[in-house]
């Protein structure tokens, strides 16, 4: 064996170290489980049912409080929202999550929402997880939520997947919304429905503010009068886009 092929073959061979190193770190670090997703699955099953009772309990009471003419509002937690994915949302709506995933939860901050869930592919499992940012527009009663980032455990995922996963389930779950961008950022946004058809009361959204463990919602119910019919918000559709600047929140 000539020198030169020794060292094509010590060269191949550093090449295939490197390579499977990379791959086998790769792997690795796609199935890392995030500590905030570690920490909501150590829910026990007697507190998420009754977790999720809560939620159920204070969703109704808003919108009971919303039919009446005055101020509200309401505190959501985290682990209220987690007792309600892991035991509601599986017996409910169990076609609502997008195919492969399984086991969502969510962590509230003071500048974030991170979701996550497990993500099944082939023979390989992954936890998937967003880290969004919630606001309101300075359109009337339009939620916002900023992607800004998303994982499969430690590696970057590139943002597709995770936009088509959430037009998707708002298909499913038969909420309209639209595309817009945040600094180059996407963006979902919603609109809450202003109007109600029965007694024609003006529904305001006023207060979107996100703290550690929870989020708080609050606003106001009013009769109708000309100005408040003609500024009404229209309901968008799914795949418009359009610019929006944060900042001038």
């Amino acid at each position: 064996m000539t020198k030169r092929m020794q060292l094509a073959i010590l060269f191949l061979g550093i090449i295939g170290l490197v390579t499977g190193t990379i791959l086998i770190g790769a792997y690795q670090a796609a199935r890392q489980v995030p500590q905030f997703y570690r920490e909501a699955m150590k829910q026990q099953p007697t507190s998420q049912q009754v977790a999720g009772e809560q939620l159920e309990k204070q969703v109704l009471d808003l919108h009971n409080d919303a039919q009446r003419e005055g101020q509200w509002e309401a505190v959501f937690t985290d682990q209220q929202v987690n007792g309600w994915l892991a035991t509601d949302l599986v017996q409910e709506f169990p076609r609502l999550l997008p195919h492969k995933m399984r086991d969502p939860r969510v962590a509230i901050d003071e500048n974030r929402v991170r979701l996550a869930c497990r993500y099944q592919h082939d023979n390989s499992q992954s936890v998937v997880w967003v880290d969004v940012d919630m606001y309101l527009t300075d359109e009337p009663n339009v939620v916002a939520v900023r992607v800004c980032r998303a994982r499969a455990g430690m590696l970057p995922i590139p943002l597709k997947y995770i936009l088509d996963s959430i037009t998707s389930a708002a298909r499913r779950a038969e909420i309209k919304m639209k595309w817009a961008h945040d600094n180059g950022d996407p963006v979902a946004m919603f609109t809450i429905p202003a109007q109600r058809e029965a007694d024609q009361r003006v529904i305001h959204l006023d207060a979107l503010e996100l703290r550690k463990g929870e989020v708080r919602v609050a606003g106001r119910t009013e009769s109708p009068d000309d100005d408040d019919v003609e500024d009404l918000p229209e309901t968008p559709h799914v795949g418009q886009s359009e610019e929006i600047d944060k900042s001038q929140q």
